[in-house]
């Protein structure tokens, strides 16, 4: 795994927190309405499903293919809307 989403520490300027897992540059992230969780998205295709609090990694999500243009939570629920770049342009996935 190549990319790691960091975390800094506001005002101490040192990492606070290390979230390994994608195989490619990390694309968008986006944090549940809640807090509680952030989805990754990368031009490895994958869509990773993070617990903030203990830095754990809750679900990985594998696409069909093409790198991943951006995630967002519903704002109701733990339910996140996808957006990947496939071979007929842009595909629109829950």
């Amino acid at each position: 795994m190549c990319c790691p989403i960091l975390f800094m520490e506001i005002g101490h300027g040192d990492w606070a927190k290390e979230l390994p897992g994608h195989r490619d540059a990390v694309t968008c992230l986006a944090f549940s309405s809640d807090g509680k969780l952030l989805a990754s998205g990368g031009f490895d295709g994958l869509i990773q499903v993070w617990d903030i609090t203990s830095g754990s990694l809750k679900c990985t999500l594998e696409g069909p293919g093409g790198g991943i243009e951006w995630v967002r939570w519903h704002p109701r629920g733990y339910v996140v809307l996808v957006v990947r770049r496939g071979f007929h342009g842009m595909d629109v996935e829950w």
